[in-house]
């Protein structure tokens, strides 16, 4: 069945999205959208992650680093006590201070992060070390002090074969009795004491500044008699070789500044053969409250993380050692990590992605017939489906009754549109009677209101529709007597009335119809002109007569 009708066809410029399309950007939109919460989390909590392991990190590596360097500290001071052992059997003179030295040789040779192991004698001032220098060599020194029968500085290295004269020159006077350790040993209340970093004198070679710290012991005898000061010495660049292996222990960068009148930076990566003046990020540590620091702060013009501890050796000295590391966002094992997420977030994301692509396709053919269902009805070709057809509305319970419901609806759009056609054909008869008719027509609402007019009425009365319309009857139709329009509404079968018109008073005859429209009652009332045909009777009669 195929009914064309006036009703609007589909716009060709609508661009409302299909049903598929927004299912399938609907679905993407909400998988793409979960992935991204997703990885969001993820970010966060691989952030609070990289944080809190960073500061677990770092506090472990400053309790390992701290603790390798109190065991330096500790070795130092346990070569000078096998080296006070040695000087007590027998008591060492300055005849056997070479053989107490070589005595001591594999204590030495045991700590290589010692740069001198030292006795000086208070008598004379004779002085002997161990020492280990740049090239990695030993060598043993003998100064003779204020001596004047032996006054030659003579130095051995030590080869396969032991200790074998190496140098000697002319003595120039050196006494250790005037250098910073033996006075700070001299000083020392308990006799032991580590000396803050001090210029040493080099006696032959490099020009060099070079500086170092010392731990100093006064040897006594029993009677409190001094017999000998011994000290194990660090050089600087002993000192950072020893920290720039425990950076690349632990991928970290230390610091040591020793506090005093002046704190000083001692150990670093910029630190050679002297100390160097704090910079104002490292001197804003020195102050630090608690034991321990741990905080992101700038370090070296860019953001760490810092941990910063003391240490105090034997007779007050104290260091703050601070170790740092630069602040990452995310780690490399979290970063890793997070990849591989994000790699299978992305392919679970494409899977789903051509999952609902194919679902929507599966889906989508009943919704596509179901559209072109309506886009006929629409289109005014109203096909009703056949029920022994095959069609891919029928693939899904839904879709099937929504059809059958789409047909039920183009027949009764049919049948509407045949009615409102036979409607329309029965107004337009009606019109055509209305206004052909050489009856006055019109009609009256509730209030008396004309509400219409047909051209025998505009004849008779000589008033246009356009001016009557709306108006009361009472004011436009005119009696020769006053009115009673209740009278005339309400009464049956065919009355008579005198009317006056455009040429005067004239006889017509007057039939009423009442019936309803939206429930309010109109009345319709139809005029024939009699006066005419009344004068010819009349003028016919007086002719008989």
């Amino acid at each position: 069945m195929e009914i064309k009708d006036n009703i609007p066809a589909k716009p060709v410029n609508d661009h409302t999205p299909s049903f598929i399309r927004v299912l399938i950007l609907n679905v993407v939109g909400l998988v793409v959208l979960l992935g991204v919460i997703w990885i969001a989390v993820m970010i966060w909590q691989d952030v609070a992650s990289t944080e809190e392991v960073t500061r677990r990190d770092l506090q472990d590596t400053m309790d390992r680093g701290a603790e390798r360097l109190q065991i330096l500290i500790r070795a130092a001071e346990m070569t000078s006590e096998s080296l006070e052992r040695a000087a007590l059997t027998p008591e060492v003179t300055n005849k056997t201070l070479r053989s107490v030295l070589e005595s001591s040789l594999s204590a030495f040779e045991q700590r290589p992060e010692l740069s001198y192991l030292s006795i000086a004698l208070p008598e004379k001032g004779e002085y002997g070390n161990l020492e280990r220098t740049e090239t990695g060599d030993i060598l043993l020194w003998l100064f003779p002090g204020t001596r004047t029968d032996d006054p030659y500085v003579r130095n051995f290295i030590l080869t396969d074969n032991g200790f074998v004269p190496h140098d000697e020159f002319l003595s120039e006077g050196y006494d250790p009795r005037g250098r910073p350790f033996y006075q700070a040993g001299l000083e020392s209340q308990t006799g032991e004491v580590w000396v803050p970093t001090y210029q040493w004198i080099i006696h032959k070679g490099s020009n060099k500044s070079l500086w170092g710290l010392s731990y100093v012991k006064a040897l006594r005898d029993n009677d409190g008699r001094l017999v000998a000061m011994l000290d194990s010495d660090f050089d600087l660049p002993a000192l950072n070789a020893f920290l720039n292996n425990l950076n690349k222990s632990y991928e970290t960068e230390f610091n040591i500044i020793e506090l005093g009148e002046i704190p000083r930076l001692i150990g670093g990566v910029n630190v050679e053969r002297e100390p160097l003046p704090l910079t104002p990020e490292l001197e804003s540590l020195v102050n630090f409250s608690g034991d321990q620091y741990l905080e992101k702060t700038m370090l070296d013009g860019e953001l760490r993380w810092v941990a910063a501890r003391r240490i105090v050796l034997s007779g007050g000295l104290t260091w703050i050692v601070v170790t740092s590391k630069k602040v990452v966002f995310i780690n490399s094992i979290l970063r890793h990590q997070l990849y591989q997420m994000v790699g299978m977030g992305l392919t679970i994301i494409v899977g789903l992605l051509l999952v609902s692509i194919q679902l929507s396709r599966r889906f989508g053919k009943p919704l596509a017939a179901l559209e072109n269902r309506v886009a006929s009805i629409s289109h005014n070709s109203l096909e009703v489906h056949e029920a022994n057809r095959s069609s891919a509305v029928d693939e899904f319970r839904e879709t099937r009754v929504l059809g059958q419901a789409l047909d039920r609806m183009a027949l009764t759009v049919g049948q509407h549109i045949k009615a409102k056609e036979s409607q329309a054909a029965s107004l337009a008869l009606k019109g055509a009677i209305f206004d052909c008719s050489n009856t006055a027509i019109f009609s009256l609402d509730h209030q008396l209101n004309i509400i219409e007019w047909n051209a025998a009425a505009e004849h008779m009365f000589g008033l246009e529709p356009d001016h009557i319309l709306g108006r009361s009857v009472k004011n436009v139709v005119l009696l020769q007597e006053p009115p009673d329009w209740a009278a005339i509404l309400t009464a049956t079968g065919t009355g008579t009335a005198q009317f006056v018109g455009p040429k005067g008073e004239f006889e017509a005859e007057i039939r009423v119809a009442a019936f309803k429209r939206n429930e309010l009652e109109v009345h319709t009332l139809f005029i024939n002109d009699v006066s005419e045909s009344k004068r010819s009777a009349k003028k016919l009669q007086e002719s008989l007569d």
